[in-house]
């Protein structure tokens, strides 16, 4: 044991350089698979977000998508974005059943979970966002959304 505190001691600084080299690569990992599962302009087929919605209610609807996953994805330190929870618990049963398919459309395929399930499993300490919430989620179970 003693030679490994005296090599430790000698060569600290590998260590060190290690532990940071790995966290730019997991960095970049991450930033790479995030840059990568975010809607670039690409047209969604109307299956997807439905054909009775106009043109501006979909990029409504992708915008919203885009910043609910921006919210819930990775550690929240900060808090949620209350207001981005209450613009969905508002949306209408269509655009609700349409912005879960489009953000399962672009974000499924990075966590294999669907919009429910995101919101399901994100902690939420404040009790009125948190109700608010399981309010959208219940609504989502009713309209047989996975």
């Amino acid at each position: 044991m003693k030679d490994f505190s005296n090599f430790f001691k000698k060569h600290w600084y590998w260590f060190v350089a290690g532990l940071v080299i790995l966290a730019i690569l997991i960095y970049i990992y991450k930033s790479g698979k995030k840059a990568g599962t975010k809607p670039h302009g690409i047209k969604v087929p109307d299956d997807v977000i439905g054909s009775e919605l106009t043109d501006e209610e979909k990029q409504q609807l992708k915008a919203l998508a885009e910043n609910i996953h921006d919210d819930m994805d990775g550690l929240n330190w900060s808090g949620h974005n209350d207001t981005l929870y209450e613009q969905v618990a508002n949306l209408s049963d269509t655009k609700l059943v349409a912005l879960s398919n489009l953000f399962n459309h672009y974000y499924e395929v990075e966590s294999g979970e669907t919009f429910r399930q995101w919101l399901n499993s994100e902690s939420f300490p404040d009790l009125t966002l948190s109700g608010l919430v399981q309010g959208i989620i219940d609504r989502l179970n009713a309209k047989g959304v996975a």
